[in-house]
Formats: structure tokens, sequence, C-alpha cells
């Protein structure tokens, strides 16, 4: 690997560890939507932006904005979020901002002409969900598609709403959120895998096939509160055994359909009175449903909700569900797909290997709302990821930042004028609505 991919790299994990510091919880990663750790990160990362001669804003819903803004009549779009879960791992987001961060320094430094397009970046807001449970808040906003209702009911766990919480974190007079159209050539996104396809197949780098679809629903079963002593087990209506049999169940439920690449989890669950010597009278939890084809989701999705009217009924008890959020499986761009596999092989790397993401990415709503989408996956160590033992060697980044020049150095040679021709970006069918 060339000393300066190596410098480079070296200098993005120095930037990572910084953003680590960046954090409500002392000792561990947690940066939710509208802290004041995230106004820190996006202090680190707005100099470095602006020492890149980058123009930089907060937009309206809080994402971190910036451009070479050289007023060319194309433009591509780089970047990843800068939120985290809980305890997170310091690579899931920031090293896709901190990659178009050192593309755009890279260039400004070494390269003899400017790219005959313009290069904009997106620090996103609140890709995780974890302050509001509303995922993709800021690339949804950016795409256009954010409904305002969710602003007005959407609250966290202190009863404040996510409008409220916007206003707070960047007032109303920002910039509007939402991506002009017009000469956008689509969005290419880097990010850890976050699974172990890349580390089994000894390659560095993937590149991203599609994005599974993923539902959120929120639900409850409603049973009796009543005395632990005093009420005989078969006179009760424990809405915790009734949640816990139902959890069980539509595990083994999305194990026995892995084929299909269904998953299903049970994130979150709270009980009340939540006393240990009261039975449960009420239990509500989180339900995440993932697969690749919508079909198998929606299918799944009816079963198991139906399992729960069932447990229910067992225990005495009532079963609620709503879906909260949805965001159908899409298909990445052919033709950024094609230009990004190329470009790993043009740097020199192993096969390019070519993967779905089960995970869920910005890259995801954009895709939906039809804007031309990629995604480049970089190995991680043991697939670990949502974990402080997150981990993406000083190499494999160097080997995605030589990709990405490829990737840049290419489209930049198609745009110029050839020959006193007129410049022309191409306008290829892979960069132009083939989401499907």
């Amino acid at each position: 690997m060339p000393s300066l991919l190596l410098e480079r790299a070296r200098r993005i994990r120095e930037r990572l560890d910084r953003l680590a510091l960046c954090t409500e919880e002392p000792g561990r990663i947690t940066r939710p939507y509208g802290s004041r750790s995230l106004g820190d990160a996006y202090a680190l990362v707005n100099a470095w932006l602006a020492a890149a001669g980058l123009r930089t804003w907060a937009d309206a819903i809080g994402n971190l904005r910036a451009s070479t803004a050289r007023g060319r009549p194309r433009r591509l779009l780089l970047g990843s979020h800068l939120d985290s879960v809980r305890d997170a791992g310091r690579f899931d987001g920031p090293l896709g901002v901190l990659i178009a961060v050192d593309l755009a320094e890279h260039h400004r430094a070494s390269l003899s002409s400017p790219w005959p397009f313009d290069l904009e970046i997106a620090g996103f807001c609140d890709e995780e969900g974890l302050r509001f449970h509303s995922t993709y808040l800021g690339s949804r906003a950016l795409a256009g598609v954010l409904d305002p209702v969710v602003l007005a009911e959407t609250r966290d766990a202190d009863g404040i709403t996510l409008g409220e919480a916007v206003r707070r974190f960047v007032g109303d007079s920002a910039p509007p959120a939402a991506l002009p159209r017009d000469g956008l050539l689509g969005y290419v996104e880097v990010h850890i895998e976050q699974g172990p396809v890349l580390e089994a197949r000894g390659a560095p780098l993937g590149v991203v096939s599609g994005i599974a679809g993923q539902a959120r629903v929120a639900w409850e079963f409603i049973g009796r509160a009543a005395h632990a002593g005093t009420t005989p087990m078969a006179l009760r209506a424990d809405a915790l055994v009734a949640a816990a049999r139902w959890t069980a169940e539509l595990h083994d439920f999305a194990r026995h359909r892995a084929a299909e690449g269904l998953v299903a989890t049970v994130g979150r669950l709270e009980v009340t009175p939540g006393a240990s010597n009261v039975v449960p009278g009420r239990t509500t939890g989180t339900l995440d449903l993932r697969a690749p084809l919508d079909r198998t989701r929606h299918e799944a999705a009816m079963e198991i909700l139906a399992l729960g009217e069932v447990h229910a009924a067992n225990q005495g008890c009532e079963f609620f569900a709503r879906v909260e959020q949805e965001t159908p499986a899409v298909r990445c761009d052919l033709g950024l797909r094609g230009r990004l596999l190329t470009a790993v092989r043009a740097a020199g790397l192993p096969t390019a290997v070519e993967l779905p993401s089960g995970a869920g990415h910005d890259a995801a709503a954009l895709a939906a709302a039809g804007i031309p989408s990629a995604m480049l996956f970089v190995r991680c160590r043991g697939g670990v990821s949502h974990h402080p033992d997150e981990y993406c060697s000083e190499e494999d980044i160097a080997a995605a930042l030589a990709a990405m020049d490829e990737f840049l150095l290419a489209l930049a040679a198609e745009s110029r004028p050839k020959n006193g021709a007129a410049s022309k970006i191409p306008d290829l069918a892979g960069l132009r609505g083939t989401n499907s």
C-alpha cells in the first residue's frame, strides 16, 4: 500500500479517535440527535471541511452540509452519519464522512485540475434513531420526503417533540434541508460492512448491491396488574408472560426463514408497573423486522403480529401494534455500482465483491426517494458493529481511499471535454433512474 494512502488513512483514524470523545456518556460513545455531543462533533468536522476549502452550513433538520461551491452544473454527494447508537463503535457513520473530507482535501492539495462537478458532503444528523426511534431523519429530510407530522407527533422519552428538538438544535432560520435534484449525479456512501462476509472472503472492500427493507413496530400487551402474593397463577393476566412467549416464538419464526434473509429483533422492552411484588399489567416494546424483499417482510409481519394476538389471548391479555416507520428494500444504482467495481479493480485490489446490506443506511432513504445511490463497504474485524469493539484497519481504510480516488478520477475524465467538444457530465443509464 503506498505510503501516502496509509498517511491519509492514519489521519482519518486520528480524527475518528477525536470524534469518539464527543459523547453524552464519558468512557463510551453515545451521540444522539440534538445533543451537545453531536454539536461538538459538528464543530470538529466543520473545521476540517472549512480547512479543505469547502463552504459549510447546517440545514433546517440539522444535517452538517458542505460544498466545493464552484457553480458547476452537476454535483456529486458523498457522506454518511455522525450520530450513534448507545455505547457505539467509532467507525459506523463517521468513517464515511471523514473519507469524504479526506477526498476533498486530497483533491485540493494534489490534483492539477478541478473536478468538472461540485462535490457536496453530508454528515447526517440522525440515521440511528437513538433518541426518537425514527431512523433516517436527516436523509429523509435531504431527500424531501420527511412527513411534517413526524416532527409534530414524534416524542423522546422526556416528551419533547422532534420539532422542538430541531428548533433547539438548529433554530428556525437554517437553510432548507431538501436537496435540489437538478444536476445531481447521485450519492455515494463509504461505510464499514457491519458483517463478516468480506472478512470471510479475504476482501478489504465490497460494493453493495442492495439494502434490505425495514419496519419498526411499537407494540404492547395489556393485562391486569395484581398482587404477586395473593393472585393465583391461573387467574393472572400477566402481560410480561405474553410478551416473553411471543418474543421467543418470533425469534424461532425468523430463524426458520433465515434462508429468505428475514431477521426480527425485539430491542426494547418496558414493564409496568415494574415492581417486584406486582404482576405486570402492561408490557411495551419494539420490533425491528428486515428482509431483502418487501413481500417477505410484509408476509412475515402479518404472521408475527397474528402470533401476538394468540399469545395475548392465551394469557387473558390484549395485544396492540402499530408500524412507526417503514423503509422499502432498494437496489443500488447500477451505473454507480459498476463504476465502484471498476474503481476497486483499478486500485489494484482483489476481485471486487458485490454483496447485499442487511443493515439500514442513509443511502436507503435517498435511493427510495429516487436519488441514484451506491455504497462501498469496508471490511470490519469479526463483523462486529454497534459495539465498542468495532474495528477497521488503516490498511483497509487506505484501500477504500484508493478505490474512491479512482472512482472520482474516472468520473471526472468522462466528464471533461474531448478534442474541443463542450464539457458534458455523462448522463449514463446507471447514473440516472436505475434503482431497480
